[in-house]
């Protein structure tokens, strides 16, 4: 016996449906009566999460998606000619009476189109949060900005589109919350469509869980972390999702907020490919567990520790072979420097002995430079 496509039971089709572009829906539908009749049944399913374009035939089918929409993506095209367009899609999303949260990807689009189609999002009933992604989707991530109010958000991306010279430089992403909702769902729409993104600058000014979506960029290889009060939160959960996602892929991190526990240092040192670290604020007595970098090739510590360990540091030289940098904002022991001498004699190949270039505070003693054979191993930077 022959089996065709139409032998396919209805909850099969519904399964493959759920696995094409949304903008073909409307065809098939077209094709016959069954079909039609299982897009109408699945509705519920099939709509709940859509990513369309502001075409007429798209914006047709969400229309009639109507009260099924949950979640939504939609990227605008540049302005066309009048007022329509953006007459067009206020109308389409006024009927997306369930709509819980939107994200809209905007390139060369004008202040005043933008402005129409988030005053139509604010009035529907059940809206959490609005993403505006903007810019050209390059490899960087200039910054992810939380709002609350839509006229901050709209202030903002004219004074962004008003520089046209910085357009193509700019990526960022903009979320406005309402209610005091969470922006970790907002995050979590965007992030599958930032496929590009290698380098991503992150200040904190919400609880740090919130911004976890950020650690399942697939290919993110450079990252930084700015935030004050302690990033509101602790920075374990981001650190360990960061680590277990990235753990062999992550070049750079940069650390810049108020505190870092011993725990999330753990987490920091599970990231064996790191190259290129520096951490703020930083605990001396947390230096140890760095020892696990062993790809390391620059670290720093670019504000004054307190009580550095001399001994932790060594133990990080003799750790980390492809050590070249290290840059600390301290006064160390005056043997230090042998100290370190010594470990790099064990440690390295003496015919062709890999220089580490030691950034420290000026005026610490480079007595000891004045050893036989110092200089081939060790540079110092004052700073």
């Amino acid at each position: 016996m022959k089996t065709t496509f139409l032998d396919i039971n209805d909850d099969c089709i519904f399964r493959i449906l759920n696995h094409l572009p949304a903008k073909d829906y409307m065809h098939f539908g077209q094709v016959c009566s069954r079909f039609r009749n299982v897009l109408n049944d699945y509705g519920a399913g099939l709509y709940k999460r859509l990513e369309l374009e502001d075409t007429d035939q798209e914006l047709l089918l969400l229309r009639q998606a109507g009260g099924h929409v949950r979640t939504l993506f939609l990227s605008l095209q540049e302005d066309r000619t009048g007022d329509m367009p953006a007459l067009r899609v206020c109308e389409t999303i006024s009927g997306l009476v369930n709509l819980e949260r939107a994200t809209l990807k905007i390139g060369g689009l004008s202040c005043s189109y933008l402005k129409y189609i988030i005053q139509e999002l604010e009035k529907l009933p059940k809206i959490e949060s609005v993403g505006v992604i903007r810019g050209v989707a390059d490899t960087i991530l200039t910054s992810v900005e939380h709002y609350t109010d839509s006229d901050q958000l709209l202030l903002k991306y004219k004074k962004y589109t008003d520089q046209r010279v910085l357009l193509l430089d700019m990526f960022k992403i903009g979320i406005l919350s309402f209610g005091g909702a969470s922006i970790e769902n907002a995050l979590a729409d965007i992030v599958p469509h930032l496929t590009l993104v290698r380098e991503v600058n992150l200040n904190l000014n919400r609880p740090p869980r919130e911004y976890l979506p950020i650690t399942q960029i697939p290919v993110l290889n450079t990252l930084s972390i700015f935030g004050k009060e302690a990033c509101r939160g602790p920075l374990l959960p981001f650190l360990s999702a960061l680590a277990a996602v990235h753990s062999r892929n992550l070049i750079n991190l940069n650390i810049n907020i108020s505190h870092l526990e011993l725990d999330e240092v753990k987490e920091i040192a599970r990231i064996v490919s790191l190259q290129d670290l520096h951490l703020y604020h930083f605990n001396s007595s947390y230096i140890y567990p760095l020892t696990e970098l062993r790809n390391l090739v620059r670290l720093s510590f670019p504000l004054p520790l307190e009580n550095i360990l001399s001994s932790q540091l060594l133990a990080v030289i003799k750790a980390c072979p492809q050590l070249a940098v290290l840059q600390v904002s301290n006064v160390l022991s005056d043997d230090f420097i042998y100290k370190a001498f010594k470990v790099l004699q064990e440690t390295r190949d003496p015919l062709n002995p890999k220089t580490l270039f030691l950034g420290l505070e000026h005026g610490q003693s480079q007595e000891n430079l004045q050893e036989t054979g110092v200089e081939r191993y060790i540079h110092i930077l004052s700073h």
